[in-house]
């Protein structure tokens, strides 16, 4: 049988981080190479990308488009006629490497994602509304010279994320007060 061979950088990023040593061993024997088999490389994959080398996260951080296409395909925007866009309201970073997610699009919660190294906010509430920013005066310039001076993404979505049968928040709602349903695509209908 042939032994996998990991490379040095996939080593050294397991080896920096003691509190996953656990996890990576298990994962280790999970995907050990059987019958001859020759894993190297897709082992050195899953622990450069799953356990913490910073530079192949960089390498791998997909793009902001792509993330909201999967947002928005997942929670099926189109299906809505909404109050606000849903989606992207703004754009920042090339790549998205840390989602900060919050409730409404507040300064607090930039300032905090802007400290956690957020590329990328997503919202219920966002900053864009019925017809659009008539001015950018007051909380609304300060949150988007926020977003623009540290390259973040913000998305929002308002009904998509209110009637999810899974991620909703009327299902998180139903789920957090022990409220069994038999049907969750039923959590209602506003303009039509």
């Amino acid at each position: 049988m042939s032994r996998p061979v990991i490379p040095v950088r996939a080593c050294l990023a397991v080896a920096s981080r003691p509190d996953l040593w656990g996890t990576c061993a298990r994962a280790g024997v999970r995907f050990r190479p059987r019958r001859g088999g020759h894993l190297g490389p897709y082992v050195a994959f899953r622990l450069e990308t799953q356990y913490g080398s910073r530079r192949a996260q960089r390498r791998l951080a997909p793009d902001p488009a792509d993330v909201v296409a999967y947002l928005d395909a997942t929670l099926e925007i189109d299906r809505f006629r909404d109050y606000a866009p849903n989606g992207l309201q703004v754009e920042g970073a090339p790549e998205v490497d840390t989602v900060v997610t919050g409730v409404s699009a507040n300064q607090v919660l930039f300032d905090r994602a802007i400290e956690l190294g957020a590329d990328l906010i997503v919202v219920h509430h966002g900053l864009i509304w019925g017809a659009g920013l008539p001015t950018v005066t007051g909380p609304t310039a300060r949150r988007l010279k926020a977003l623009l001076a540290h390259d973040v993404s913000l998305a929002a979505y308002h009904l998509p994320l209110d009637k999810h049968p899974r991620l909703g928040n009327n299902t998180g709602l139903a789920d957090a007060i022990g409220l069994a349903l038999a049907d969750r695509s039923a959590f209602g209908d506003v303009k039509g």
